[in-house]
């Protein structure tokens, strides 16, 4: 039975017949070159493989953001978010080559980690050991490289109370170009100066005698002889009279 709907509007009436059964067949004989095949209703919708490729591509990352958030949220919930601070920088030295300075900061309030750093570049390692609560250590990494490219420090971090948990954070370093080679300057030879033996046989300090202040001397008295009677004698003194007077 056919349903008429009649609208009257300033003396205009529509009829609207109502669509039953299956819609019409298309249109026979060939469609023109580039126009569309006639839509249908029933038909399966299809995508560009463009935008398939991109549905899949944006719900592999939602994915790996939801595993993410969840690790994240078991974490905080069980006290062990693992918080921390670093830093990386790589240097000439005085020696002409590399070294990788590095500093790590437990900032955790009360949990103590066990700490392993590592070169993404050179393979080399340095263990900080234990890092207390709210404590910065700094190391460095030697190299026998005179140019590094930029890299990576990775932390390897274990708890303390519980080895089976591990984590780890990075720290990007920049790159050195080639460092400047030092002069090599010859180094003088230290010279040997002998150093004096002390003699088997002690020098003895002459002992200053004491200078004799002379005597001086009394005069010599001449004693002469008492003349006695003599005759026809004379006799010189010329210190003496004579006694008595010859006659």
């Amino acid at each position: 039975m056919d349903n008429k709907l009649q609208q009257n509007f300033t003396g205009i009436s529509w009829q609207h017949p109502t669509v039953t059964g299956d819609p019409p067949p298309p249109p026979s004989g060939n469609a023109g070159e580039g126009e569309p095949p006639p839509w249908n209703p029933k038909s399966p919708r299809r995508f560009p493989h463009k935008v398939s490729a991109m549905m899949i591509l944006v719900l592999l990352v939602a994915g790996v953001i939801l595993l993410l958030s969840q690790a994240n949220i078991r974490q905080i919930i069980s006290g062990k978010a693992w918080s921390t601070a670093n830093t990386a920088i790589a240097q000439c030295t005085s020696l002409g080559k590399v070294v990788i300075n590095f500093s790590f900061t437990n900032k955790e309030a009360s949990k103590a980690m066990l700490v392993v750093a590592k070169d993404s570049q050179t393979g080399l390692s340095s263990d900080l050991g234990k890092v207390l609560a709210g404590e910065t250590k700094t190391g460095m990494i030697e190299t026998t490289l005179t140019s590094l490219k930029s890299g990576i420090v990775s932390f390897k971090m274990t708890w303390v109370d519980d080895a089976s948990s591990t984590d780890t954070v990075e720290a990007g370093y920049s790159s050195v170009s080639t460092c400047s080679q030092p002069t090599s300057i010859p180094t003088p030879r230290p010279t040997s100066t002998p150093t004096p033996k002390p003699s088997t046989n002690p020098t003895s300090n002459p002992t200053n005698s004491p200078t004799t202040t002379p005597t001086p001397s009394s005069p010599t008295i001449t004693i002469c002889p008492t003349p006695g009677t003599v005759k026809n004698i004379q006799i010189k003194c010329p210190y003496c009279t004579p006694s008595p007077s010859p006659n």
